[in-house]
């Protein structure tokens, strides 16, 4: 996969609405993006300024995190557990 274009049919089925991420540029031009708007905010508010005001950068697609389901369940004693599976 790493050897097709970014702009493969391919890339463009498995990356869904993500794919133009791909193109070798795109990430350089986002991350510019990002440090000029860090630039103007430091430079217009530079006496007053929080950490809360500067932007935060473009989340890219491979950034992203997956949410994990956990369940959380209350440890049963082992003497309920052999009751509930008829052992006892």
């Amino acid at each position: 996969m790493s050897t097709l274009p970014f702009d493969a049919p391919i890339n463009k089925a498995i990356n869904g609405k993500d794919w133009w991420w791909y193109h070798p540029v795109v990430d350089h031009i986002v991350g510019i993006f990002d440090s000029l708007g860090v630039i103007a905010t430091i430079i217009s508010q530079r006496p007053k300024i929080k950490r809360s005001d500067v932007p935060k950068p473009t989340l890219r697609p491979w950034d992203k995190t997956k949410e994990k389901e956990v369940l959380k369940v209350k440890a049963s004693p082992i003497s309920a557990m052999r009751k509930r599976l008829g052992w006892d």
